[in-house]
C-alpha cells in the first residue's frame, strides 16, 4: 500500500504556456472549472484551477488550465520498442501496424519509462527499406 504523505504535488498544464508543479498540504482542496461561471450551466472565459485552504480561504487561482494531475498517480501509455532493444517510446500509431507489427514489441508502460521523440532505430529501419504501412483503423492489442 502507498505511503501516506502530508503533501500532494500537482502538475498543471496550461493552454498558453508550459506546465508547472505545485506542492500543497494534502488537506487542501483543489477545484477545476470555469473561472466565471454563468447561469444555466454555461461558462464565460477560461477554465481555471482553484486551490483552497479549508472551505473559505482561497490560496491560489490559475487561469487557462487545460488539465492537472496528482503526480503520485501512475499514468501508463501505449509504448513500443524494437525487439532486442531496451528503450520504450510512445506509440503514436503512425507506423507500426500490419506487416510491421512483428518488428516491434508493444506494451503499456509507466509514463516515466517511455522516451520522447523519434526512436533512434526508426531511420535505420526505413533506410533498409523495411516496408511499413499507413495507420489503419483497427484495434491493437497491448500486454
Amino acid at each position: 500500500m502507498d505511503e501516506v504523505t502530508d503533501e500532494v504535488t500537482y502538475e498543471i498544464t496550461f493552454t498558453d504556456r508550459g506546465p508547472i508543479r505545485i506542492t500543497i498540504p494534502a488537506t487542501w482542496k483543489v477545484t477545476f472549472g470555469a473561472l466565471v461561471p454563468a447561469k444555466a450551466g454555461a461558462s464565460m472565459g477560461p477554465h481555471g484551477l482553484r486551490i483552497w485552504e479549508g472551505t473559505d480561504k482561497q490560496r491560489a487561482v490559475f487561469a487557462n488550465v487545460s488539465s492537472f494531475r496528482d503526480l503520485s498517480l501512475d499514468i501508463q501509455v501505449a509504448a513500443i520498442r524494437k525487439y532486442g532493444t531496451e528503450d520504450w517510446y510512445l506509440d503514436d500509431g503512425s507506423l507500426w501496424v500490419g506487416l510491421n507489427a512483428d518488428l516491434v514489441e508493444k506494451g503499456w508502460k509507466s509514463e516515466s519509462e517511455v522516451g520522447t521523440g523519434k526512436p533512434p532505430w526508426l531511420d535505420e529501419m526505413l533506410e533498409n527499406n523495411v516496408p511499413w504501412e499507413k495507420p489503419t483503423m483497427r484495434a491493437v492489442k497491448y500486454r
